[in-house]
Order: structure tokens, then C-alpha cells, then sequence
């Protein structure tokens, strides 16, 4: 049985390589769900004229479909009609764009739409609210916005028990030790992993034992996509193992970050194409490594360089559906990077966390924060079972 199998499907992170090397942090996040905002950046300007209204709402413990079903019902629309660039975590503050046709509804209708649903979100447990509203001449469609900005609190514990005097020391070691690694994060960015997001409950199990799929359902599509993302990981992961992702190959594929413009590594000498250069432009993040989200042009290649049962037959099932390969940068590195490192809170204390660290960065589209986290350190997701043990 491959090794792969017993882990990858409850854990498909878990046996993959760090950027960094392992760290030895340790600690919670996502305690409530203001531990964890998201503001979504479009990266252009709105018209402020046009047949669509840009609706920018906050929402609190629900997921971006919560609020596309919530104003489709509200204003007697599909859910088809009603745009936005990107699904947000659901226990969380978030904060996006939505858009809807002003062809389709009337202005007394959207007028009570803000009547009912203007204002803030600090007070509630769960629900939504408009902070503000534009016009465009176009309707937002997925994957159009730029970046996300986030704000994470982070519990981190406490190695022991000790008197006061040399928790003040202790505290000073940790401080030091999480500053160093998020230092290095922040200089040199971190692995650009798809995350448990991508792989939902049992979307890898599904397409492993699924005969065939049906690539007109957006089911068939989701557990495709999560295989996809399941092998470039591996791919990243034994790349990081057997070299360093900041000195260039001949053969490499290199992605402007910023862009979806690609060019391979050759034989060239002109100035903007030797290795000398290349590297130069990896270690300044001009550039990064890319690696392939396979598809039929390249997934039989593929089966000897991942020598594993397990990633050879879910190559075989792609190749079979997933026509052409896709590329995406294997390292991402945050913008704006800020973080502060205080005492906890009483729940994070009464769980053995004795510090906490709120983190501030942006994050290019498609990139996740707990990637991010999984370089810091082995952070685990709060929940009830947590509260009442």
C-alpha cells in the first residue's frame, strides 16, 4: 500500500516539506471569529456609474454563499445573478465585494435592502451588513479582485510551568523565537500550498475511488480541482527537498509574480535571460518557480519523477480529464507584513497559551494564510470540543 495513502486523505498536508525547516511553535487560532479578517483588495477603481450596483459587505460566521443566497432571496433574484471575486472562510470577519444588475430590481427594493441590512457587525454572533455601495459598469466576477488583507490572533504556548520571574524571561525567548521565524516569512516568503480548503471533507477520497467523472457537474469539477492541487503539492514539496527554489535549472518554469505570464529557463545569454539574472530575480520576488497543476500534455512524464502508488494512479485518473496542465509559484511572499506580540487572552491562558501574536499581511489571490501559518508553526483550529474539555 503506498505510505501516501494512509495519511493523504484525513491529512493531505501533513507529510509535506517547509520552506524553512519544521518549527517548534506551537499554538491555537481562530478562537472567535474576530481572530481572523479578511478584507478583500479589487486592485482597480469603480466607475460610480453604470447598470450594476457593487454592494461592499461585512459578514460574521457565514460563508460567502450564506450571502449570496441572502440577497438573491431579498431581492427576488437567482443566485447566478449575483456576483463576487472569491469564497471567505466562514468563521471569520470578512469583508467583499457583491454585485447586482440595477436592471433587475427596483430602486424601493434595493432601498429597503439597505434600510434592513446597513451598519455594523461587532455586536452580532452571525450575520451580514453593507458598509458601502458603488456602481460599475460591469458585473464582479470570480477571481477578478487583486489580493486579500488579513489580521490573524494567534494564541502560542506555553512550554512550562514556571514562577513569574522566569515566565518574564520566558515570554522574552518565545518573543524573540516567533519574531525570527515570521522575520524570515516576511524577507522570504513561505510554500505555496493549496490548503484543507481546497480539499473539502472527502474530495480526494471521492476522486480516487470514483471510476469516472462527469465534468459538466460542478461536483466532478471541485474533486478534479483537489486532485490537481493535491499533486502539484508534492510536486513542491519534493522540489524543496532535493534543491533550493531560489537557484534556477535549466528547463525551469518561471512565473512574474503579479501576472500569468511564464518563461522556461534555456540556454539564452542575452542579459535578462542568464541563470546569474534569473537568481537575482528569484531572490528579489521579481520571479518565482513554478510548478504544474497537471493535466493530459504532461501527467504520464510525471509518474517516474513521483514514485509513489498512490500519486501515479490519481496521475493516471487526470490525465484522463484534466486536458492541459496549469503552472503556479511555488513560493509566495506576503506584502506589508506587520505583527505584535502580547499577553493572552483568558481562554488562550486557561488552555496553556501564555502569549499572543496579532499578525498583519496581504496575500496575492489564491494563496491561503494558513499556509502561511503552517510555516510558522503547528497551529490548530479552535472549536467546541476545545471549549468544553
Amino acid at each position: 500500500m503506498s505510505p501516501l495513502l494512509l495519511t493523504a486523505f484525513d491529512n493531505p498536508t501533513k507529510p509535506l516539506c517547509y520552506l524553512h525547516g519544521k518549527s517548534s511553535i506551537v499554538g491555537i487560532y481562530r478562537v472567535e471569529a474576530e481572530d481572523f479578517q479578511v478584507s478583500e483588495i479589487l486592485g482597480f477603481e469603480l466607475s460610480n456609474e453604470g447598470p450594476h450596483h457593487w454592494l461592499y459587505i461585512a459578514k460574521k460566521n457565514l460563508n460567502t454563499m450564506d450571502v449570496v443566497q441572502a440577497l438573491a432571496q431579498t431581492l427576488s433574484l437567482s443566485t447566478r445573478d449575483i456576483g463576487y471575486a472569491g469564497l471567505k472562510d466562514k468563521k471569520a470577519v470578512t469583508y467583499q465585494w457583491f454585485s447586482v444588475s440595477s436592471e433587475q430590481i427596483k430602486p424601493q427594493v434595493l432601498q429597503k435592502l439597505f434600510d434592513e441590512h446597513g451598519g455594523e457587525i461587532d455586536s452580532i454572533e452571525s450575520g451580514w451588513a453593507i458598509q458601502a455601495a458603488k456602481r460599475h459598469h460591469k458585473k464582479l466576477k470570480i477571481g477578478s479582485h487583486k489580493a486579500n488583507a488579513f489580521v490573524l490572533r494567534l494564541g502560542i504556548e506555553d512550554v512550562a510551568t514556571v514562577d513569574n520571574s522566569d515566565k518574564i524571561l520566558q515570554h522574552s525567548a518565545i518573543s524573540e523565537g516567533i519574531s525570527k521565524r515570521l522575520d524570515k516569512i516576511s524577507q522570504q516568503g513561505f510554500l505555496n500550498y493549496f490548503m484543507d480548503q481546497r480539499f473539502g471533507r472527502d474530495n480526494l477520497s471521492q476522486f480516487y475511488h470514483k471510476k469516472s467523472l462527469l465534468l459538466k457537474r460542478k461536483s466532478d469539477q471541485m474533486l478534479l480541482s483537489a486532485a490537481r492541487s493535491f499533486i502539484f503539492n508534492h510536486i513542491l514539496s519534493q522540489n524543496v527537498a532535493s534543491r533550493s527554489l531560489f537557484k534556477p535549472r535549466l528547463g525551469d518554469r518561471c512565473q512574474l509574480v503579479g501576472s500569468q505570464s511564464f518563461f522556461v529557463v534555456d540556454e539564452k545569454n542575452d542579459e535578462n535571460m542568464d541563470i546569474v539574472s534569473i537568481e537575482n530575480r528569484l531572490l528579489a520576488f521579481d520571479i518565482s518557480l513554478a510548478f504544474p497543476l497537471p493535466g493530459q500534455d504532461i501527467a504520464s512524464l510525471l509518474v517516474s519523477d513521483l514514485a509513489d502508488e498512490l500519486l501515479s494512479q490519481m496521475l493516471g485518473k487526470i490525465g484522463r480529464f484534466a486536458k492541459k496542465s496549469n503552472y503556479r509559484a511555488g513560493v509566495c511572499r506576503p506584502h506589508d507584513m506587520s505583527w505584535d506580540i502580547s499577553e493572552a487572552s483568558a481562554f488562550d491562558i486557561s488552555h496553556g497559551f501564555g502569549n499572543a501574536v496579532t499578525i498583519r499581511f496581504t496575500l496575492p489571490k489564491g494563496c491561503y494564510a494558513t499556509a502561511l501559518l503552517r510555516e510558522l508553526g503547528a497551529f490548530r483550529e479552535d472549536s467546541e470540543k476545545d471549549r468544553k474539555n
